[in-house]
């Protein structure tokens, strides 16, 4: 019972329950299993960290910009979504204190991440084997339906994008974290040589699970790797890979150029009807850019709960993150969040792929915390490499 009670058990139960959802048991929607937690978190905050952090103070400021909102519009709010906030933000609040405290040793949580890695690699496998053999659903090992994209499958997420996140993340803090341990960042044939397989395996999966997302984040994931003796190389395979992909005729590395094309050019048109999956994440973001409104009171101080849903995914008028519902203050606020308790400079590869996979949102989507928590515990071993090493 003691072990089950430590800070580290408590600190990696939660990380892992917001980077995996197993369908069968959790749903495709709110997880009653994660709420539960979430409430039981409450108890452990008052027991393991008795104090305020960072990350309660922004979390306060964040909770209490979308409470503000939801005064101004209370005939346009739900309690329990407003409650849901809450409980993420009381998990996170947990777990950055129980890694303010040292919960983890850096070399558990390469094994952790190293584990979460292998876990979805070896489930998406177990389901292209089944969708290989026939089977369009397999609830034991969280294969629910079919996707229609050869061997995509979910693996231990809701969907194959929300996957490609998680393992782009966890993969890319490895790098991280090891470069932090060892002083030094590890070259590419070290990193083969010392990690074969988990390179493998992660590769395989990104580029199999059928998701345009996982190409995106390869891309990002390969900025790690330019250096100067690896600039003449990256950079000039990037460009032919660029121009080659229309001939590979593989449909998510397609979608993700087009994705790309069209994000550049700024035509949330032409992407909705290339590519709707990547437009549902792409065109708030351009219309952000081109449509946001600083005059409007509406801009500041948002619609009220679900206004973001009942304008639709391709609306012109649908912006980042919570803006729709809660307003720009609190998305504003929300940013401040990330990047006091999950980066350590704004200007940071950390914060590109914060960016580019989850849009500096703070929103109800567990794997987005999954993420979050995640970046957070290499911001602590960063801020304190010097012991570390």
């Amino acid at each position: 019972m003691n072990k089950i009670f430590q800070s580290r058990t408590i600190a990696a139960f939660y990380l892992v329950l917001m980077c995996i959802q197993i369908i069968p048991l959790e749903g495709w929607g709110v997880s009653n299993i994660k709420v539960a937690a979430m409430i039981f978190a409450g108890i452990i905050t008052i027991w393991k960290v008795p104090f305020i952090s960072k990350a309660t103070i922004w979390s306060f400021f964040y909770l209490g910009s979308v409470l503000f909102s939801a005064l101004i519009w209370n005939n346009n709010y739900r309690a329990s979504t407003l409650i849901y906030q809450a409980l993420f933000l009381l998990t996170f609040n947990l777990y950055y204190g129980l890694i303010k405290n040292g919960a983890f040793s850096i070399d558990f949580f390469i094994w952790l991440l190293k584990g979460l890695i292998y876990a979805y690699v070896f489930i998406l496998i177990l389901q292209q084997i089944a969708i290989i053999s026939g089977m369009s659903s397999l609830p034991a090992i969280n294969l629910m339906c079919f996707l229609n994209r050869d061997l995509g499958a979910n693996s231990l997420a809701l969907e194959p994008s929300h996957a490609a996140r998680i393992m782009a993340v966890a993969f890319y803090v490895f790098l991280k974290v090891n470069e932090i341990r060892q002083g030094y960042a590890l070259t590419l044939k070290q990193l083969f040589i010392e990690n074969r397989w988990l390179v493998m395996g992660f590769l395989y999966a990104m580029v199999t699970m059928g998701s345009g997302t996982a190409f995106v984040a390869l891309a990002v994931l390969s900025l790690y790797f330019i250096r100067r003796k690896y600039a003449l190389f990256v950079v000039p395979a990037t460009i032919v890979l660029y121009f080659v992909i229309p001939q590979i005729n593989y449909e998510p590395l397609n979608r993700a150029r087009i994705a790309i094309d069209l994000t550049l050019a700024r035509n949330s048109e032409e992407l909705q009807s290339a590519d709707g999956s990547a437009a549902v994440r792409i065109v708030p973001l351009l219309n952000t850019i081109k449509n946001l409104d600083l005059s409007s009171t509406d801009t500041w101080f948002g619609n009220g709960s679900d206004s973001a849903i009942e304008l639709g995914s391709f609306s012109d008028k649908r912006l980042m993150g919570s803006i729709n519902d809660y307003g720009l203050i609190s998305f504003i606020i929300g940013i401040f969040l990330i990047l006091s308790c999950c980066v350590t400079r704004i200007l940071s590869l950390d914060s590109l792929f914060i960016f580019i996979l989850i849009g500096f949102s703070v929103n109800n989507i567990a794997y987005v915390w999954g993420i979050l928590m995640i970046f957070t515990t290499i911001r602590f071993f960063k801020n304190n490499k010097q012991i570390f090493k």
